[in-house]
């Protein structure tokens, strides 16, 4: 369930353009506070939400960032809400709905929502953080969740990590790790041009405790080849409970469409909510769906309908 929701700004978007017979829209930008009950049947489901944190309540609490676009006047909208699912914290409904730019995580002027196709259609448009790991510069959506431990001792496990430097972006300067390093002895990078090659030992170096670099006087360089399999071999600390962003999007998107208190953040009583996600989130709405997590903690259904 959520707890509470902290409404930091309320503006005007677009400075009041009028989307069609809908009129103005509004930008509602806050976060919300959550908790679960890791002993409910409907939360059994996320990985190590046994070995998280509980409050006094005997729940594991997280807090995800939302952000809204409105109607101005609710009465001139539909009532329903229509909820894209964010790709690694971005926002991209308008760049595949709308035929509006892609990269604008902060919509503020016209040009920034395209057509306005889902403003016109009088939708109440809800974002929502659900990847612990999502980057949060320029308002990108993340979430807050509780590290897991054994009994409150650190647990550390052997982790594989595998990178391929593409062509598209440029060379990786940088590997990023799924897990902090509790340690770098012992750690190994290798490479090979193949998956059925030998694994050759590479010269590597920390840049902190989540990130790595080929070694710079090493014979590639410090660059990566292109198409080339790099696997970093290590000991990982301080999993996440990651699996808790499925029930943050459950429960924010039942808060939004049951609980008076969330009329603050719709501007009025929601009908129905639909929901779409493009290539990440796309698959995370299928997980969703396949996990049981479209019914809340109740058993209310969260999104009529998926895309």
């Amino acid at each position: 369930m959520i707890t509470s929701i902290d409404i930091k700004s309320v503006e005007l978007l677009a400075d009041g353009a009028a989307f069609g017979a809908v009129g103005a829209y509004e930008r509602v930008i806050g976060t919300a506070q959550g908790e679960v009950d890791p002993k409910a049947a409907a939360n059994k489901g996320i990985a190590l939400i046994d070995k998280a944190p509980l409050n006094a309540r005997g729940r594991v609490e997280y807090t995800t960032d939302f952000y809204i676009l409105r109607p101005h006047d609710f009465a001139k909208g539909n009532g329903r809400i229509l909820y894209e699912v964010n790709n690694r914290g971005r926002k991209m409904l308008f760049g595949n709905i709308a035929d509006g730019p892609q990269g604008i995580n902060d919509p503020r002027k016209l040009a920034d929502v395209g057509n306005g196709f889902p403003m016109r259609q009088g939708y109440t448009i809800v974002w929502s953080g659900w990847d612990p790991d999502a980057p949060r510069a320029n308002l990108g959506l993340g979430l807050t969740a509780p590290v897991a431990t054994e009994g409150g001792r650190p647990i550390v496990q052997t982790v594989k990590d595998e990178f391929v430097s593409g062509t598209r972006g440029g060379a990786l300067e940088a590997f990023k790790l799924s897990y902090e390093m509790a340690t770098q002895a012992g750690a190994r990078l290798t490479v090979r041009e193949r998956q059925a090659d030998a694994p050759q030992d590479v010269a590597w170096t920390a840049i902190d405790a989540k990130s790595i670099k080929l070694a710079p006087d090493g014979p590639e360089g410090g660059k990566p080849k292109p198409g080339y399999l790099y696997e970093f071999t290590y000991h990982g600390t301080k999993p996440k409970v990651q699996g808790l962003g499925f029930a943050a999007t459950r429960d924010f998107v039942s808060f939004l469409r049951h609980d008076s208190r969330a009329l603050a953040a719709t501007g009025g009583p929601i009908s129905h909510a639909l929901a779409i996600g493009f290539s990440q989130a796309g698959r995370y709405l299928r997980h969703h769906l396949t996990e049981g997590f479209n019914r809340d903690e109740s058993g209310r259904r969260v999104f009529d309908g998926i895309l």
